[in-house]
């Protein structure tokens, strides 16, 4: 019996460590000590280590993002500030000391809501998660909790801080040059920074390639995770997506142009006044398509871990159900209330020349494809597809060709006339038979001539040395309903979802019930590491949504200051309440749609290429986060982007009333500060 208040995640490897050093210590003495639970808890550091590689990818990812909308909003506040900090520069003030004044002064700040408020609004929300969802979360905030919150906050400092070090080095005259003639590209795009990371993600993702894993081999008695590895595809859609803000000035110069005739001024006006200055709206383009990129990757990956396991859980069982019979007539069965189809199945066992055993999967050609499949991009070839492939017309049975070797000693070309279709799998092959070539299985010295028409990996709840053939053809050779198959019937059936779990829990069907999906599926989900990898994607999508909508509402009010100038000469010429909403709902939705485009297609080639090395690494050691396709929620994702649709339409309309309230006064008033 296991005390879970003794064994936690902080002590479990000095535990271990005790059990072994107690085993080693015993037999010194001649004493033997028999335990599981020395190799249970490797086990579930195992596990936890690959969760933890999902969560520490998946927290980065949301690091970033969090640095870079600070990187902005202080970009933005500088900016409102650039008057009086080039004023400072001018009169001898060096740009450290002014950078030291800004650090000191936003220090207390993020420490407080950093390292302090950080892990209690963590709690909360998880408390909030938690009444949401309706599942219980044990909560627990070790040593590393408080570290990573500090680092956090301190990587949010410095990221608000950086920004003041460049801006501190601009003289007056610097900086109104730089107010009447703005840049085209920004500093990173200067040094060109994206083509960089570029290069460097595109060696990395080699690398990936090479290895084939974001695992390091073995070290110890535990696999790692590299974390610079791990985190390659994020590296290569930043570089796609900063590359992206490089074409982005044509985009507006294009929209500019071919407004030029248009009779209104607002529209001309708004999209040259992007065009002029595409560096600002350039930034939070990114800002969005950063933003949805990672919550679509996230979603993308959530629906797919879910929808997977419900695929896997069929895929384990067979069908909705799968029961034992003993005879291939499943009439009665397929007469039951909710039975929608049923298919008759028959499992044997065969031998090769040198004795090696072979399962034998006899399947109805017509109705086993309406019960069985593969999960979506497990097979390159569907259970349809090898239907075909082995049906057999017994009428065809004397004109089937029989291919002929003197070479292998696994063919007898005096016995394979009349060859029946089969698929082998890989493990039941002979050496060197390929694809059209015949052989000799044998039944208590009966001779089953068959003929290779594929080779195939897995195969519903098989996985090792199997073949798949058509009943008909097998009888044709075998008396398969004789006394010694009368337990080697099966009938899967798919059913009515309303009616699986009373077909389930049926007392006359409960003895003979060999596998229920529903079953399958739960015993997935019910690994706590497994639903704690499942559900930080699904957490993620929404913490990223709330970053998203957080940060372009405060981009939004920050530039709405910034243009109160702007907007109180405009109205001061006559400009309307209604041209006014143009002109913003002109800017606002091309830099929401531009960002919202972008970002969607870099998070689908972001889940595309992460899918495979990610569901490799942590499907190891945790069941059912097997992946073999990303699938998106349409539906979903549907309401996900009409939400942050909303919520940046709300922040233009908040943009729209701060202007509104600057009159001709207020900005003659800030014209002669």
């Amino acid at each position: 019996v296991l005390n879970s208040d003794q064994i936690s995640v902080d002590n479990v490897h000095s535990i271990e460590d005790g059990l072994i050093s107690l085993k080693t210590r015993l037999e010194s003495n001649n004493a033997k000590m028999f335990s599981g639970l020395p190799n249970l808890l490797l086990e579930y550091r195992s596990n936890l280590a690959s969760a933890r590689m999902a969560l520490f990818l998946l927290s980065t990812q949301a690091m970033i993002f969090i640095l870079y909308t600070l990187v902005l909003i202080a970009a933005l506040l500088l900016e409102r500030s650039q008057s009086e900090i080039a004023t400072l520069a001018s009169r001898g003030a060096s740009s450290l000391r002014i950078t030291m004044t800004f650090a000191i002064e936003v220090l207390p700040l993020a420490l407080l809501a950093g390292a302090f408020l950080g892990p209690l609004l963590a709690r909360a929300a998880l408390e909030v998660w938690s009444w949401a969802s309706s599942e219980s979360i044990s909560f627990g905030f070790h040593l590393e909790s408080y570290l990573l919150a500090l680092a956090g906050a301190i990587l949010g400092w410095l990221a608000v801080v950086i920004p003041a070090y460049p801006a501190a080095r601009h003289s007056m005259l610097e900086w109104q040059r730089q107010v009447a003639r703005p840049s085209k590209s920004t500093w990173w795009q200067r040094i060109y920074l994206d083509f960089c990371l570029l290069v460097v993600g595109v060696i990395l993702y080699w690398q990936l390639s090479t290895s084939g894993s974001f695992v390091i081999r073995r070290f110890g008695d535990s696999n790692l995770s590299d974390p610079i590895l791990l985190h390659t595809p994020t590296i290569i859609i930043i570089a796609i997506a900063l590359l992206f803000l490089r074409i982005f000035p044509y985009i507006l110069r294009l929209f500019s142009w071919l407004t030029k005739t248009n009779r209104g001024i607002v529209i001309p006006l708004g999209l040259a006044r992007l065009a002029r200055n595409p560096v600002r709206p350039s930034r939070v383009i990114l800002l969005i398509s950063l933003a949805a990129a990672l919550t679509l990757f996230a979603r993308a990956f959530s629906d797919s871990l879910t929808k997977s396991q419900i695929e896997l859980a069929h895929y384990r069982a067979g069908a909705d159900l799968r029961f034992e019979t003993n005879n291939p007539d499943i009439e009665a069965i397929a007469a039951l209330p909710g039975v929608e189809t049923a298919t008759p199945v028959f499992r044997g066992l065969l031998q090769r020349t040198d004795g090696v055993g072979i399962n034998v999967i006899a399947i109805d050609t017509e109705s086993f494809p309406l019960v069985a499949r593969y999960p979506g991009g497990m097979s390159s070839v569907s259970i349809s597809a090898i239907a075909r492939v082995i049906n057999f017309d017994p009428s065809l049975l004397e004109n089937l060709p029989a291919e002929r070797s003197d070479n292998n000693p696994y063919i007898n070309p005096e016995s394979v006339e009349n060859a029946l279709p089969v698929i082998f799998s890989h493990k039941a092959l002979p050496p060197g038979v390929e694809i059209g070539e015949s052989l000799n299985l044998y039944y208590f010295g009966n001779h089953v001539p068959v003929e290779v028409r594929g080779i195939i990996a897995d195969f519903p709840t098989e996985n090792g040395s199997f073949i798949i053939i058509d009943q008909n053809a097998l009888k044709t050779i075998l008396d398969i309903n004789s006394h010694r198959f009368s337990y080697g019937w099966e009938a899967w059936i798919n059913t009515d979802s309303s009616a699986q779990f009373s077909l389930a829990g049926n007392p006359k069907l409960e003895d003979i019930i060999m596998a229920d999906a529903s079953m399958e599926l739960r015993a997935l989900r019910r690994d706590a590491l497994t639903k704690g990898a499942t559900r930080a994607f699904g957490l993620n999508a929404l913490i990223l949504t709330v970053l998203s909508l957080t940060g372009f509402v405060l981009v939004t009010y920050f530039t709405a200051q910034k243009r109160t100038y702007e907007f109180g000469i405009l109205r001061a010429n006559g400009i309307s309440t209604g041209q006014l909403l143009r002109l913003l709902a002109t800017e606002g939705f091309l830099i929401m749609f531009l960002g919202l485009i972008s970002g969607t297609i870099l998070g689908y080639f972001l889940a595309t290429i992460m899918r495979p090395y990610l569901t490799q690494a942590i499907a190891r050691d945790l069941p059912g986060t097997t992946t073999y396709q990303v699938w998106l929620n349409i539906p979903e994702m549907t309401l996900l982007y009409l939400i942050l649709i909303v919520f940046y339409t709300l922040a233009i309309l908040l943009l729209l009333s701060t202007l509104m309230r600057v009159g001709i006064h207020k900005t003659l008033r800030l014209g002669d500060e």
